[in-house]
């Protein structure tokens, strides 16, 4: 990201570590929560610098943030909405992805077992059906000069809601995707065709997959070679960096 020219993107759309203890190849995602802390303050910062007057962003996160040392859970939409706005963004919308079983539209629970105390108010714990995505803007909220949309009357009419319900999606080589009508919609809403989108958590290239069907120009960053290589064989390009 420290390479980019101040003020060259139009849309960031990506799912950054949410430091719960993933498997990433690479990268701890089990930090003490000040040095996590920090870590999201320099992306996001760093971001903002990168963002053209205008420009906004899509963040997919989870829940809640662990703070492993205290033992202790944060809300999530708080912990990012606070550091975000201390550098500059405006806060904009929330979107309510609510992850479906199948296409039928069954909600999916995804198999999880968080229970807590069983048919008791000792201690009970919800089960996750749902993930945020935030949305921000930084500078004026209107998008200017006006360029071509791509979006459909059915899409804005369907997609303008805020709770969107969607598939979650698997990946053998990477553990945490986010599927792709994800990226897609947020362009489609947020971006016009030609608009430069960025990735700084490319993973296995979800994201830049939706650039190149929406004729969106796009920058992805990934630190892990073991993702690089798979996003690049997949496909099939080499402008990730």
């Amino acid at each position: 990201m420290g390479r980019m020219e101040d003020g060259l993107i139009d849309l960031t759309i990506t799912s950054p570590p949410y430091n719960v203890d993933i498997q990433y190849d690479g990268y701890n995602d089990k930090m003490p929560f000040l040095e996590y802390e920090a870590f999201c303050e320099d992306w996001l910062s760093t971001l903002f610098r990168k963002t053209k007057n205008g420009g906004r962003l899509c963040l997919n996160i989870n829940n809640t943030v662990k703070d492993f040392e205290n033992d202790k859970l944060l809300s999530a939409c708080v912990f990012f909405t606070n550091i975000a706005e201390k550098y500059g963004w405006t806060f904009r919308e929330h979107i309510t992805w609510i992850k479906m079983k199948d296409e039928d539209g069954e909600i999916f629970a995804g198999g999880k077992t968080a229970w807590g105390s069983w048919m008791s108010a000792s201690n009970p714990q919800l089960r996750s059906f749902t993930e945020p995505i935030l949305v921000f803007h930084k500078g004026s909220p209107k998008k200017e000069p006006v360029g071509e949309s791509d979006i459909t009357k059915e899409e804005f009419m369907q997609w303008t809601k805020n709770a969107w319900y969607i598939m979650p999606d698997k990946d053998n080589t990477h553990p945490a995707v986010f599927p792709k009508d994800i990226p897609y919609r947020c362009m489609k809403i947020y971006s016009y065709i030609g608009d430069l989108i960025y990735e700084p958590f490319t993973g296995s290239g979800t994201t830049i997959d939706a650039c190149r069907e929406l004729k969106r120009n796009f920058i992805g960053s990934e630190i892990s070679n073991q993702y690089y290589k798979y996003a690049t064989d997949r496909l099939s390009q080499s402008l990730l960096f």
